[in-house]
């Protein structure tokens, strides 16, 4: 497997992770928009959804606050032309090679860490998911935040009501300040602890993965992942790498490698 060996700019695996992040901190934008969109005024991306544009009367227009852990993957990729704000359109055909692409990595990245459903919308799911169950965002919220036409029984009110991004933008800081400290006000005086507190948690992390009786692939897919993105690698290990499904892949390539160990003894007869 040449997951961890290519190079150049464009590594498959480095792109799914990296159009994943910046999914999740852009409140789970498709590929299709980050394909198309042009530029950031005022320091806020805004841009219109292509999958609903057509379908409603606002143009399904989105406005989000840039926050600072989307500027390196935003600085990563930009568009030197200017043409837009990504430079994906000079690398490929069309946003559905894009998207491909995008995919591919993210399952390379999955492979890595036993998690085989990795895919872009994972990042949008995940957003919403934090926003209504770990930062008490209400639902409308979430559902304007993403994109998503009012409610059936909604729609009259919200011919009337102005929209409020600032709302939306709160609600992507507490969720983004989740994922990096669990809480959703974090002081920047204690950034720099909060830094080093999650070092060390992933460098525990990894030493207790590194000291179990597992197959040692599942060991390193997880370490580089967590020594790589430690806030996000620590995240989906707590919530799949001790996963029932996990457990019997790993109980299973056990049996596997029992099973096999007769056929894999040296015959002293070809010495």
């Amino acid at each position: 497997d040449d997951t961890f060996q290519r190079r150049g700019d464009y590594n498959i695996r480095n792109l799914g992770r990296d159009i994943g992040l910046l999914s999740f901190f852009l409140i789970g934008i498709n590929t299709v928009d980050l394909y198309n969109c042009t530029g950031i005024q005022n320091g806020r991306l805004i841009y219109n959804r292509t999958k609903t544009k057509n379908r409603r009367q606002d143009k399904a227009k989105i406005d989000i606050r840039i926050e600072p852990e989307a500027l390196a993957l935003i600085e990563k990729y930009r568009d030197p032309t200017g043409v837009r704000l990504f430079e994906f359109h000079r690398k490929y055909a069309n946003s559905d090679i894009f998207n491909a692409q995008v995919n591919k990595g993210l399952k390379r990245v999955g492979k890595v860490i036993n998690f085989p459903d990795l895919e872009t919308y994972t990042f949008r799911r995940t957003w919403a998911s934090i926003a209504w169950n770990h930062c008490g965002i209400r639902d409308d919220i979430v559902d304007f935040a993403l994109g998503h036409s009012p409610r059936e029984e909604k729609k009259l009110a919200h011919i009337y009501i102005t929209e409020d991004w600032n709302i939306v933008d709160k609600a992507n800081r507490a969720v983004i300040d989740f994922v990096k400290s669990n809480q959703t006000e974090v002081s920047l005086t204690n950034s720099k602890y909060i830094s080093n507190a999650i070092a060390v948690i992933s460098i525990l992390v990894v030493l207790w993965i590194v000291n179990k009786k597992i197959n040692p692939s599942y060991k390193l897919g997880w370490t580089i992942l967590i020594l790589t993105v430690p806030v996000f690698g620590v995240l989906l290990y707590l919530l799949f790498g001790k996963s029932r499904i996990a457990q019997a892949i790993q109980y299973r390539y056990a049996q596997v490698q029992e099973e096999s160990l007769p056929y894999m003894r040296q015959d002293e007869k070809t010495f």
